[in-house]
């Protein structure tokens, strides 16, 4: 006898959803990371936290579950996020120098035709002062998204659909049916006995 696989009851991943509240996680990452870039605090953290929240956001707005499917939007949001704060935080120490050394206003010095070739120009050597800083940045974002998808596949391996067709072999207690009414059971067979001898159960002949 056999029994079908016990399904348990799992919810539902809106993975739209899920990833649409992740999303949040970018803007959020972003304005911490720069904030703390232009005080001079170590932002580098700031990435971690990023696979954090959005880890967070995403199962709020999935409903609690992580799929492959999620886990890989979980890893696009984490690099984007990680890619913006680098980018942004770059901009920021040469925004800030830049008004340092012309004295104009952030608003003058974004209209001013010569800023963003400058920038460029900049760039690299911008990316060389800043090496070690950016590298700790990556290296937690990438500690944060390893993290967060090892969990995220360990979940969806627990929630991957059994087999529809699998079996479990069981052993089933047969209980005996009773006699149909009406019916006389036979009575249990009896070994046949030597009438010259004493029967097993007896003492025997007494002899006076």
């Amino acid at each position: 006898m056999t029994t079908p696989y016990a399904q348990p009851a799992t919810p539902a991943e809106n993975v739209v959803r899920g990833t649409l509240f992740a999303l949040i996680a970018i803007p959020a990452g972003v304005i911490v990371f720069d904030l703390l870039w232009f005080v001079g605090f170590i932002a580098s953290i700031v990435t971690f936290g990023v696979a954090i929240l959005a880890t967070w956001l995403y199962r709020k707005g999935s409903g609690g579950v992580i799929s492959r499917n999620g886990a890989w939007a979980l890893l696009a949001i984490i690099a984007v996020t990680v890619a913006l704060s680098l980018f942004t935080g770059l901009f920021t120490d040469f925004t800030r120098l830049a008004v340092n050394e012309t004295g104009m206003s952030v608003t003058e010095l974004l209209g001013n035709p010569n800023f963003w070739p400058n920038f460029t120009l900049d760039l690299p050597e911008n990316i060389k002062a800043n090496g070690l800083s950016l590298a700790i940045a990556i290296a937690f974002g990438i500690m944060g998204a390893f993290s967060t998808l090892r969990q995220a596949f360990r979940t969806a391996r627990l929630h991957d659909p059994a087999p529809t067709d699998g079996v479990y072999p069981t052993t089933a207690t047969v209980v005996p049916t009773a006699a149909p009414a009406g019916t006389v059971d036979a009575p249990p067979a009896v070994a046949p006995t030597d009438p010259g001898k004493p029967d097993a159960g007896s003492a025997g002949p007494i002899i006076h």
